[in-house]
């Protein structure tokens, strides 16, 4: 994505972007979600019956600006909802205009988790900073990498083959649900919500909002561990 028209960040090309997910099981009705990448670190409690949300809850531990503070209020409108199957369906029965896009995104994610009975897992997205464009995403899902990607210009693919030419960030999510198989469409969700937010360090924050994009202050490492800088995150 072009990004002439923002102030760059005159560091980018020195660091990596990473977003760590941690989805348990707190019981065989609880789930918990644990994200965390540069500018976000959140958690989502969700209970269930096995078909339906029962309770759902959120809390910040970081988020990038003031505005995002009510998030964790409205996420509760999704109790009582059905449970989302498959990541490729559609379960927008309320105007998500109102809602984060970033805990509705891993409220989906917790969803299916919970529905399928899936057991403990990790997901880690690395990028490395590229000035020329030529970014090389990895999925990692518990400690294993699963996936590399290759992209051009900032956000079309060229690698895997099947996903050459799409643009990361222009209709890759529906030509995805239409065309890929379950497993691999959410390794896709996972990478294109993530690089979604890593886009972002090629911006200079600070010129464009006055202040830097981390308002609630750094993550208790009581409750979120990062690891080595030369390593994905994990939580």
């Amino acid at each position: 994505m072009q990004l002439t028209h923002m102030p760059l960040n005159p560091h980018y090309g020195q660091g990596q972007f990473t977003r760590a997910i941690l989805i348990r099981n707190l019981s065989a009705q609880e789930v918990e979600l644990g994200m965390e990448d540069h500018e976000h670190a959140l958690r989502i409690y969700l209970k269930h019956d096995g078909e339906n949300i029962l309770t759902v809850s959120g809390q910040w531990i970081r988020h990038p600006m003031d505005i995002c503070s009510g998030a964790t209020q409205a996420l509760s409108s999704w109790s009582g909802s059905p449970l989302l199957k498959d990541l490729r369906q559609s379960r927008r029965t309320q105007d998500t205009a109102h809602h984060c896009t970033h805990f509705i995104d891993m409220l989906d994610l917790a969803s299916v988790h919970a529905y399928q009975q899936r057991p403990e897992v990790h997901y880690a997205v690395v990028v490395d900073d590229s000035p020329e464009g030529d970014e090389a995403p990895q999925l990692w899902r518990n400690k294993q990498k699963i996936l590399s990607l290759q992209l051009e210009q900032h956000e079309v693919f060229v690698e895997p083959h099947h996903w050459r030419g799409r643009s990361v960030y222009k209709g890759f999510l529906k030509w995805a649900a239409a065309s890929l198989e379950e497993a691999e469409f959410e390794l896709a969700y996972i990478v294109q919500k993530a690089m979604f937010v890593a886009r972002s360090q090629r911006i200079d924050i600070p010129t464009v909002t006055g202040k830097a994009a981390r308002l609630s202050a750094p993550p208790d490492l009581s409750l979120i561990h990062i690891s080595e800088p030369t390593r994905p995150l994990y939580i």
